[in-house]
């Protein structure tokens, strides 16, 4: 069996019916129980991957014994404004029946073959900052990035070429029950928001698909003293029913700190979302960023999960 399956490894063929249906249904039976996400069609994988300017055919392989699917990696390189030159292992998945016979460490080897001629700084390992992943951004509308600490298996693959764990951080909810009643702002300040610019910093070219928006305090004079950002999780909202939200942090100027503003915006800002519907906010924060992660409990949010980046230096 491992002979056979790990000579059949190819590129994905986006002219092939079949190979759609072939990703779906690897996807739908070894990542999506992994990596928090929810079950994917053909269409949406159509929609939301392949019709992407940056998907091309040759970084997503196949591997197949004989006829049937047995796995897939997926893999890219960053040449993008604003970062260094990186290559990212996107995803990669086995399904059960094919896992301790080799499978994965081919698929791992030939991407970071496929990663080695464009001589990138570093190789990411479900993507880390300031790479957000491919597929929780177009899927889910997602922040996540690295890999789940209860995926041993997966850390255990990474490990073994070299990858070492960069960094942690926690996958935060909050649920939104009855009214939200947003604690009120100083006189003479007041909330705007508005959108983003698809272009303008790493988070909107990431996200230039999402409809992120701008929640901001001003004072009299109308200089912006803190800033959070947040947009509908369209993938996971649509499939679960429930309307669920991103929050992309809040950015406040150090002048600005240690006088509640950040507190007083998080909450306006959640107020909003709950006008808007939202049942639900997610947000992902460095493990390490203690004011942050007490910001945000102090709000009512809950960690949900724990994920690691992976690096591979080049």
């Amino acid at each position: 069996m491992l002979q056979k399956s790990a000579r059949i490894i190819r590129p994905f063929r986006k002219a092939s019916a079949d190979d759609y249906a072939a990703f779906a249904a690897l996807w739908n039976s070894t990542a999506f129980a992994t990596h928090g996400f929810f079950p994917i069609s053909e269409d949406i994988f159509k929609a939301s991957i392949v019709k992407q300017v940056r998907f091309r055919e040759d970084r997503l392989l196949l591997a197949l014994d004989e006829d049937k699917p047995i796995g897939f990696v997926h893999f890219d390189i960053i040449d993008e404004p604003y970062y260094p030159l990186a290559g990212v292992i996107e995803a990669i998945g086995v399904v059960p029946e094919y896992r301790n016979c080799g499978v994965g460490s081919k698929l791992i080897e030939l991407a970071l073959k496929g990663i080695e001629a464009y001589k990138t700084d570093f190789v990411e390992g479900y993507g880390a900052w300031p790479f957000t992943p491919f597929y929780s951004t177009f899927i889910d509308g997602s922040e996540r990035s690295g890999v789940f600490l209860a995926n041993s298996p997966l850390l255990a693959l990474f490990k073994k070429y070299g990858f070492g764990e960069a960094r942690k951080s926690y996958v935060m909810q909050l649920k939104i029950e009855g009214t939200v009643n947003a604690l009120p702002l100083p006189f003479g300040y007041k909330v705007e928001e508005y959108p983003r610019q698809k272009n303008s910093t790493w988070l909107d070219y990431v996200f230039r698909e999402w409809k992120l928006i701008n929640h901001v305090v001003t004072d009299h004079k109308g200089e912006i003293l803190t800033r959070a950002i947040y947009g509908r999780m369209d993938g996971y909202s649509n499939y679960s029913g429930r309307e669920c939200y991103a929050l992309f942090g809040v950015n406040t100027p150090d002048s600005n700190r240690r006088k509640g503003l950040a507190y007083a915006n998080l909450s306006n800002t959640i107020q909003r979302i709950s006008e808007l519907g939202g049942e639900e906010v997610e947000l992902h924060v460095y493990a390490d960023n203690m004011p942050a992660v007490g910001l945000y409990s102090k709000l009512g949010f809950k960690i949900v999960d724990t994920t690691v980046s992976m690096r591979r230096p080049t």
